[in-house]
């Protein structure tokens, strides 16, 4: 097939798609379950417009705005939901009080992750959350276009993304703001999907949701499953889920993500936010005072444009906030450096994939971190002092 761009640029954002004035642009999934732009050369008139707004192509940021840097965490408790500072709520928030949209990411009940929009506060615990998963924006592209006609629009994604977007709607549009989060990586939905199937089976259909991270038990939860009887929720930890494992271990990100353009400080969002990593060390009175209030994540906020100094301007008023700098922020952020390096297990896990699908992959990290896993189990069991006297003794 014929791409838009190689295949190891591609990152699979569908603006090429969405653009394309004769339809000759489909998205296709190929072995390992990655979406990628395929071009029908009889229907295609090179028009251009496909690499026009294709983000592995074109990236359009504003170099020249001096950028600012901030740590901060949501004193709205509305917010508390969102697996980090609160800091895209507030600015949701914000938004939809002045009667305009938000467009980002959802995991629906049928485990699809998709960018949606909302237009009340009431929906907003759709968007909050971390998805470890690229989410599907197809038919967003339009809806936002037709939305700044008439109003404000905030849109929240990968940078990857967030370029994709800018390049599509083209000129400036003073309604849009930008924000772009740090990315590590993105794996497809395919394989989350065939994991969330693992766990249905084993729970016997009983799954009603998943969550990545949780701060309802503990700074060492990735994550949750919930269930639809009585049981509620049950905290997945370290190396229970080999979605989870292949995440952090970079091994299932698609290609482009390797070599993102977009790991470094030239973001395309008119604001970036992050976890704050090491935040403890670079602002270590804001991050006491933070605890002191009970705050229990601090991001990370990096100001790319004058639209985007403006807007936060007016969204502080519940934000506690100190002024930071990029460096700092960059520190133990390492995908504000360079891209993630492709994992020790990657090409391993894409032949087990191919030869026996995620059923196989399963096999593999459960087998190979099994150790780990039951070392993590055991010491999640353990009483809060017991965990307290074990850092104290492993100066952790």
């Amino acid at each position: 097939m014929d791409f838009v761009v190689e295949y190891k640029d591609c990152c699979g954002c569908g603006a090429c798609h969405e653009v394309c004035p004769k339809s000759a642009i489909t998205m296709k999934i190929d072995e390992y379950g990655y979406v990628y732009a395929s071009i029908d050369n009889e229907l295609c008139v090179d028009c251009g417009k496909c690499k026009s707004v294709c983000p592995a192509i074109v990236n359009n940021n504003d170099k020249e705005f001096e950028k600012k840097a901030y740590a901060g965490t949501s004193l709205d408790e509305s917010t508390k939901k969102s697996t980090s500072g609160g800091i895209f709520a507030l600015f949701a928030k914000k938004v939809l009080s002045e009667g305009g949209v938000v467009y980002g990411t959802e995991m629906n009940e049928s485990f699809d992750v998709q960018v949606i929009g909302i237009e009340s506060e009431e929906e907003l615990p759709k968007l909050q959350g971390s998805k470890y998963v690229q989410s599907n924006m197809l038919s967003a592209f339009k809806k936002i276009k037709e939305a700044l006609k008439e109003k404000k629009v905030l849109f929240c994604g990968t940078p990857c993304q967030v370029s994709a977007l800018k390049n599509y709607i083209g000129k400036e549009s003073e309604n849009l703001i930008l924000v772009d989060i740090v990315c590590h990586g993105v794996p497809n939905s395919q394989m989350f999907k065939d994991e969330i199937a693992l766990f249905q089976k084993k729970y016997k259909d009983n799954l009603s949701g998943f969550a990545f991270r949780d701060k309802d038990f503990g700074q060492n939860c990735v994550g949750n499953l919930k269930f639809k009887n009585k049981d509620g929720k049950r905290a997945l930890y370290s190396y229970s889920s080999p979605y989870y494992t292949a995440f952090l271990k970079c091994d299932i990100f698609r290609e482009s993500c390797y070599s993102c353009a977009y790991s470094n400080t030239n973001r395309p969002g008119d604001i970036t936010i992050c976890d704050y990593w090491g935040v403890e060390k670079q602002e270590g009175e804001f991050h006491m005072a933070c605890q002191e209030k009970g705050m229990v994540g601090i991001s990370g906020i990096i100001i790319n444009t004058k639209k985007g100094e403006e807007f936060f301007e007016k969204s502080k008023e519940k934000l506690l906030c100190k002024e930071s700098t990029v460096e700092k922020i960059q520190k133990e952020n390492g995908n504000l450096v360079c891209p993630s390096t492709r994992g020790r297990n990657y090409d391993t896990v894409r032949a087990i994939y191919k030869e026996s699908g995620w059923d196989g992959v399963s096999r593999f990290y459960n087998k190979k971190y099994r150790k780990q896993r039951i070392t993590r189990q055991l010491y999640n069991a353990c009483p809060k002092f017991v965990k307290k006297l074990a850092r104290k003794v492993l100066g952790k």
